[in-house]
């Protein structure tokens, strides 16, 4: 190792020590006393920085061995990309070997477009590969119909697949009643189609009788068959005593069902002495069950 050598590491240790060294003298003359430590400590100290180093109390074993430790430190920084770094303490292989670490780092971001990237460290080879990828990575963008797409950077080719995908993603959202829908964007034979999707969805909101029915554009087959969906239901509702029954939608055969279910209902509620009894509805027999059910409950009231 050259003299000069053993000297620039010397320095850059006395510049990372020389607060602690001032700082250490001061103590010394307030206190009239001086740090004592093993010399393998204070090579350690040196090697690491620290303000216990001591650079007058190392040997010239010492001073190449801490040399050789910056030299072998600033190398793996320089070849990391990291700070400090300091180029001018490299060997010339180990420049050479900096500045192709550099260019594989630079060249990797530039592959993934990375802001990191410098395009005119890349060699006319990386440019192309790069330049590649990013009309790749744009054509993808662009095929999703996400934001950051470059219409721009599209070939001919590319600009007919993303053309095509941007009609498709539309007819999608056209068949399921999408409010960003483009009608304008649909071709003849898919705008037929998406109007008999949507026909469907109505009269399906029309079956369920959802609020989104739009009962003027049934057709004649849909409308009867929703007219008689709702039927149904007025006589579920109506059998059931739930809801709003229209008894003037029922058939006379219908009404006669509705009525002899109410009077069932009633007669389940006098037997079980509920207050929706009505006591008028009940004929001679059924009276005398619901006496009979009360003097039944009497008394187990009786015994409580």
């Amino acid at each position: 190792m050259g003299t000069r050598s053993i000297l620039r590491a010397a320095w850059v240790v006395l510049l990372c020590c020389a607060q602690s060294d001032l700082g250490r003298a001061a103590d010394g003359a307030a206190k009239g006393v001086r740090s004592k430590q093993p010399s393998g400590a204070n090579l350690d100290a040196c090697a690491k920085g620290l303000r216990e180093c001591d650079l007058s109390r190392l040997s010239a074993a010492e001073i190449q061995e801490l040399s050789a430790t910056f030299k072998r430190k600033n190398f793996s920084n320089c070849n990391a990309g990291l700070t400090p770094c300091d180029p001018a303490a490299l060997t010339p292989a180990e420049a050479a070997a900096v500045v192709e670490m550099y260019k594989k780092r630079n060249f990797d971001a530039c592959s993934v477009g990375r802001p990191e990237c410098d395009p005119l460290a890349l060699s006319t080879k990386e440019a192309a590969t790069v330049a590649e990828g990013r009309r790749q990575r744009n054509l993808s963008r662009c095929l999703d119909g996400a934001p950051s797409c470059d219409p721009t950077n599209l070939d001919a080719k590319g600009a007919g697949a993303v053309r095509a995908a941007r009609k498709k993603r539309n007819f999608d959202k056209c068949m399921t009643g999408s409010s960003s829908c483009d009608p304008a964007d649909l071709e003849p034979k898919e705008a037929a189609v998406v109007l008999n999707a949507a026909r469907r969805r109505n009269l399906e909101s029309c079956l369920t009788n959802s609020s989104t029915c739009d009962p003027t554009n049934l057709d004649a087959p849909g409308l009867a068959t929703v007219q008689s969906n709702a039927r149904q239901r007025n006589l579920d509702r109506c059998l059931t005593g739930g809801g709003i029954c229209d008894l003037s939608k029922l058939t006379d055969a219908e009404k006669a069902a509705v009525s002899d279910k109410a009077h069932q209902r009633n007669l389940s509620s006098c037997i079980r002495g509920s207050a929706q009894c009505d006591p008028s509805e009940l004929n001679g027999p059924e009276m005398t069950a619901v006496i009979e059910s009360q003097r039944q409950r009497s008394p187990s009231k009786a015994s409580k």
